[in-house]
């Protein structure tokens, strides 16, 4: 009898022995460092924390604890895990440990091995140091700082996961948006819609115009270019910039150097940072001319430069498709963006471009972000910063923007897609239409929501997600009370269902495979569809197992990857091209 009542102390002590964070109110801080600065934890004796939204990944059935951390001013981190065992992560936001708790992102194994990493950046690597190698996360938005984020960690597919060390970090990469702090940033900038002036200087890319010594497709200028005054931009000020061959300039924090690769980009792929822009796939190893020149006196100077009749990048699929505008940096802190001729061409890339500027990281104001772009001819935008930071005017004639948004983003919570955006301007807006594809060639409505006439965010769920499909994507209409239109996006959403694939990359270098991650012992056929809608590539192979699409299948712009299973289930993904 003695034994017994020792044998059921020691199960009493065992079953009591839970970690002191093993609900949000007992959650651990951690610090956001420079560099990672690791802090040990141990999942033995967790359990399932209540009224908390499922994460959505990683097979959770219970037993987790909880770790949170302020955002720091840059709003830039990298959470990352380190451990023997198959661990899952997810992030939420709260305003005390008691909730409501919004989901953030959910991730199984980003990390090295089965580890998980969550990367909120910006849409970039940039100052992020102390990652472990075999990151391979996506840079998705930073977070908003000052706020607490909230870290749940479970193990993959168990409830009860007994002892299970790990380590985990929380990595501050910088990037604070401007000495001016977050109200002068890019986002807080006022737009307008302005007559066009006609080109600086009178001419386009003529007398008085300095080449830029690009004469390549997808290349910085083989050197920075003095401002001849100090140009204020999103709380600091520069006097030089790198000029981008797909029709935009970066400052130095942006992290590009003289001559450096300047992939083409647009959408979620946009990580340019500290950069103004109308980017789209042009080439100037073919054609046109690219120029820089001053204009105007002290204190009213503006340094413009000039893209004059530069081809589209494929001359094949979009023959006789030029573009010419330009971009003005003035002494008085105000911006603007001139286009002379910006024709759409679907046929390549689907027509995709970005219109707008970016501060920094998750700092983007964006007058067109979507695929396909709006043909433009003798159009013409301009930015001012707050006055509190740079008492600024704009041309004569330029009236702010009626309908323009902040942001427009997608996150998955268990069955259901979440889409949030954000506008700035809503004048003469009268509704907003959401539809939903699975291919980016065919698009359903899914549903509409009235606009409130004022700068507020919106939410909308789409609990009807279509089977089999590895990615779904949304695009945003918003509709005038004068019938005019206005498209947003696409975004994509990766679904994290139990499906038989995983593609992991979203971009590819020029020399860089594909890898395809087979996770069941079925048939599947693969098949590559280029920018064009033309299949080039297909093969059967049979897994488990990760197998390799080369590099030469990929050229330059967006393309389909489809995997179909034996059975008839179909998966696509979307992977671009630099």
């Amino acid at each position: 009898m003695r034994k017994a009542k020792i044998l059921w102390g020691l199960l009493l002590g065992i079953v009591a022995a839970q970690p002191p964070n093993n609900n949000p109110c007992g959650a651990i801080t951690l610090t956001p460092s420079a560099g990672c600065t690791y802090v040990s934890g141990n999942l033995n004796g967790a359990t399932a924390t209540p009224g908390v939204p499922a994460p959505g990944c990683a097979s959770y059935q219970g037993g987790d604890v909880w770790y949170n951390f302020p955002v720091p001013v840059g709003g830039r981190v990298i959470i990352q895990v380190n451990s023997g065992f198959d661990l899952g992560m997810a992030i939420y936001s709260a305003s005390s440990c008691a909730g409501p708790f919004t989901l953030i992102e959910c991730d199984d194994d980003d990390g090295p091995g089965l580890n998980p990493t969550i990367c909120r950046t910006g849409g970039s690597s940039s100052g992020c140091t102390g990652v472990d190698p075999g990151v391979t996360c996506q840079y998705n938005a930073a977070l908003t700082p000052g706020t607490t984020i909230w870290i749940r960690i479970w193990r993959y597919n168990t409830a009860n996961p007994g002892n299970t060390p790990f380590q985990i970090c929380v990595i501050d990469c910088g990037g604070s948006g401007g000495g001016g702090g977050s109200g002068c940033n890019a986002r807080n900038y006022t737009a307008y819609q302005c007559p066009c002036p006609g080109p600086a200087g009178g001419n386009w890319c003529g007398a008085g115009c300095t080449g830029a010594g690009i004469t390549t497709d997808d290349v910085y200028s083989p050197s920075w270019i003095t401002i001849p005054f100090n140009f204020y931009f999103a709380g600091n000020t520069y006097n030089q910039l790198l000029v981008g061959a797909n029709g935009h300039v970066v400052f130095p924090p942006s992290g590009r150097t003289p001559g450096s690769l300047d992939g083409w980009q647009w959408g979620g792929y946009v990580n340019d940072l500290y950069s103004i822009q109308f980017q789209l796939d042009i080439h100037p190893g073919i054609g046109g001319t690219i120029c820089y020149r001053t204009i105007g006196n002290a204190p009213d100077r503006c340094f413009v430069v000039q893209y004059c009749n530069v081809p589209y990048f494929n001359s094949t699929w979009c023959p006789g498709y030029f573009f010419t505008g330009e971009l003005r940096l003035c002494e008085n802190g105000s911006i603007q963006i001139n286009i002379a001729n910006m024709p759409t061409c679907t046929n390549w890339n689907g027509g995709g471009c970005f219109v707008g500027i970016i501060g920094g990281p998750g700092d983007i104001w964006a007058i067109h972000n979507s695929q396909p772009c709006p043909a433009l001819t003798n159009t013409c935008y301009a930015f001012t910063p707050p006055s509190s930071c740079r008492p600024s005017t704009p041309p004569p004639g330029c009236v702010p923007l009626a309908i323009s948004l902040h942001s427009f983003t997608g996150q998955q919570e268990g069955d259901v897609v979440w889409l949030r955006w954000e506008s700035i301007t809503e004048d003469g807006a009268q509704r907003y239409r959401i539809e939903r594809s699975t291919d980016l060639r065919s698009w359903q409505e899914i549903g509409e929501l009235p606009a409130r006439g004022a700068s507020s965010v919106y939410t909308f769920a789409d609990r009807e997600l279509p089977a089999q499909v590895g990615s779904v994507f949304y695009r945003l209409w918003v509709e005038s009370e004068a019938g005019k239109a206005q498209s947003f996006g696409p975004v994509e959403v990766v679904l994290e269902a139990k499906r038989p694939v995983r593609i992991r990359q979203i971009t590819l270098r020029p020399d860089e495979p594909l890898n395809v991650e087979l996770l069941t012992g079925d048939d599947f056929i693969l098949s590559v569809w280029a920018p064009t809608g033309q299949r080039v590539w297909e093969e059967q192979v049979t897994g488990p197992g990760r197998h390799t699409i080369p590099a030469f299948v990929f050229g330059r712009g967006m393309h389909l990857v489809q995997v179909r299973t034996a059975r008839g289930e179909l998966y696509v993904y979307r992977v671009l091209g630099l």
